[in-house]
């Protein structure tokens, strides 16, 4: 499944407002918002390329055997707020696979492996999100560096 891989995107929503996304692509296309704190007060959406190895790094970390468990789960009896992930791969045939978690944050969450992933998508992009930071004043300096849009904030591989 791995080798049929072409992107990955990570989404984590937490009492309604998102704070993670990241996106990566083979192609080198990378996409970060947040740090997955719910304190964390960067909504701005860092957009590059060049940066493949960064994919390939992150499906190194990822374990073939997981697949076996896609879908959507969801933690009936929740309590703090309402958290939802997303773990999603697009594949060179335009398929979507993945994980959906709906859960409470004072509740039990995902899997020891899902939270994996999500740390391997934060870990291999954590470099590069940090220098987009700082190139880009947290991308309002002189109105240079990556903008931050509503629309592309959201833009996540639909699952089929």
């Amino acid at each position: 499944m791995k080798e049929n891989l072409a992107q990955v995107a990570v989404s984590l929503d937490i009492a309604g407002r998102r704070s993670l996304f990241v996106l990566l692509s083979e192609d080198g296309s990378i996409n970060r918002m947040g740090t997955g704190s719910p304190a964390s007060p960067d909504n701005d959406l860092y957009i590059g390329a060049g940066q493949s190895a960064l994919f390939t790094s992150f499906l190194e970390r990822v374990p073939e055997e997981i697949f076996a468990f896609q879908g959507r789960y969801e933690v009936r009896e929740r309590t703090g707020a309402e958290c939802e992930l997303a773990i999603l791969f697009g594949t060179r045939a335009n398929e979507t696979v993945g994980f959906e978690f709906r859960y409470g944050a004072e509740s039990e969450g995902p899997p020891r492996e899902i939270c994996d992933l999500v740390r391997a998508a934060v870990d291999v992009t954590d470099h590069w999100y940090r220098e987009q930071q700082a190139m880009t004043g947290d991308g309002r300096q002189n109105g240079a560096g990556p903008q931050a849009t509503s629309q592309t904030r959201n833009e996540m591989p639909k699952r089929r």
